[in-house]
């Protein structure tokens, strides 16, 4: 059985879901950012941390790319 998870929410259901989840990730993105300089500030900064929260911060990236351009073929350009 497969089935269309698509057709269970309306467009603007969609819409709402997809732009609620960017919101929820840049939160995410910002709080690491600030993380990082926090890390990075110290007298003796941890490498490993700072290079951790680095690679989380790329992946957060590419997953607001992709709801992004899911939310453009929803018919909004934000």
């Amino acid at each position: 059985m497969s089935i269309d998870f698509n057709s269970l929410l309306t467009a603007e259901e969609r819409k709402a879901v997809v732009t609620q989840r960017i919101q929820q990730l840049a939160v995410e993105a910002y709080q690491l950012t600030i993380n990082k300089r926090v890390i990075d500030s110290q007298s003796e900064p941890n490498a490993q941390a700072s290079g951790e929260i680095e690679n989380n911060l790329k992946f957060l990236e590419q997953i607001i790319a992709t709801y992004s351009e899911e939310l453009k073929t929803l018919g909004d350009s934000n």
